[in-house]
């Protein structure tokens, strides 16, 4: 994706009946094409799976922002858009009919400094046994949410994998499935694989987002179902599901293959055991992998870019689920036009730009 001192996709003059593609059926993507359709636009998205093997359906769904800013020491300003994403969940959770859970996060591991970096951003805990516990953080099931945002769209989702797009000067031609559908604009949404996607003259987005490769086990059985709320800790999480127990997950920067490692998920069952006695005894149901998409801050691209026509929904790194409904706000308000707030200002594409 190119960038440049100032991106030049145009805003529409109005998104009422405006024509959005939307590539990539991830939290994002699904997030972005949603925020469209509240504005009156009409969508149709593209995906080769349906969102089913993306870094979106290998998570645990986790709407942790305390955790997240503080087991990370990000800065201030990072902190306050992850409690602004997280204060967006429950109306976004409550108009799609999402599981939403918010029973808190058990932290089982070292209390300092997190203690210290929780009572900066002003994210209240409280002592646990070996830990803390963190009772404003909460969860969404990952497939239910999957599948009732892509039913809540009315406009087409397409099974189909895009191969290019197409600048053109009254708006963008994609290919995908071998046919060609017209757009006024498209919102590159396809996580780590839309650096395949031909974007005709300009730069790919190899540049700007990078591989972080994540193993995730799902175990069941009466001990796994003991575990009530999501518990985590210095080498894993827990996070209860319909389904059973998420372990998860590694991080593993630069590797983009989807191989399970069977050396891999032995060292999360031993880690989930840690933190939970008897798990070691849990079954195994599936062991599988996905490939986040990260920007060199860590924070998304999301916006305008310098591909005429093209906006991009990209590169969350392991806060998809946290971040997605505030991207696709922060998304459809860049295609309107609006002025930029504190969000769309950090997630801008090209704030990489050194002009």
């Amino acid at each position: 994706m190119a960038v440049g001192p100032q991106a030049y996709s145009k805003p529409m003059k109005t998104l009422s009946n405006a024509r959005i593609i939307v590539i990539g059926a991830g939290v994002l993507g699904l997030s972005s094409a949603l925020a469209l359709e509240r504005r009156g636009a009409k969508t149709q998205v593209f995906d080769p799976y349906l969102g089913r093997t993306s870094a979106s359906a290998a998570a645990a769904g986790m709407i942790a922002p305390g955790l997240e800013a503080g087991l990370e020491s990000v800065s201030a300003e990072t902190a306050a858009l992850y409690l602004e994403a997280a204060a967006r969940w429950p109306a976004h959770a409550e108009r799609y009919g999402l599981s939403f859970v918010r029973d808190g996060t058990d932290w089982i591991g070292p209390v300092d400094p997190l203690a210290e970096r929780l009572d900066a951003i002003g994210v209240p805990w409280r002592p646990l046994r070996g830990g803390a516990h963190l009772p404003g953080e909460a969860r969404v099931d990952v497939g239910q949410a999957l599948e009732r945002m892509r039913s809540a769209l009315t406009g087409p989702v397409k099974q189909s994998a895009a191969q290019s797009i197409e600048m053109r000067p009254e708006g963008v031609r994609v290919t995908a499935g071998g046919q060609t559908f017209d757009a006024d604009a498209a919102v590159l949404a396809a996580g780590w694989s839309a650096g395949s996607i031909d974007l005709g003259g300009s730069a790919r987005v190899d540049g700007l987002v990078s591989p972080v490769k994540g193993q995730i086990l799902l175990l069941d059985g009466a001990v796994a179902r003991a575990v009530e709320r999501t518990t985590r800790g210095p080498g894993c999480y827990l996070t209860p599901s319909h389904a059973g127990l998420i372990v998860g997950a590694t991080m593993e920067p630069g590797r983009s293959d989807t191989d399970v490692d069977d050396v891999v998920v032995a060292n999360l069952r031993s880690e989930a055991s840690r933190l939970f006695e008897g798990l070691e005894s849990a079954r195994l149901v599936r062991a599988w992998c996905g490939v986040r998409g990260a920007s060199p801050d860590g924070l998304p691209l999301v916006g305008a870019t310098t591909a005429s026509g093209i906006f991009a929904a990209l590169a969350p790194r392991r806060n998809g689920w946290l971040l997605g409904p505030l991207a696709g706000e922060v998304l459809a308000a860049s295609l309107a036009g609006e002025l930029p707030n504190a969000a769309a200002d950090a997630f801008r594409p090209d704030r990489f730009d050194p002009a």
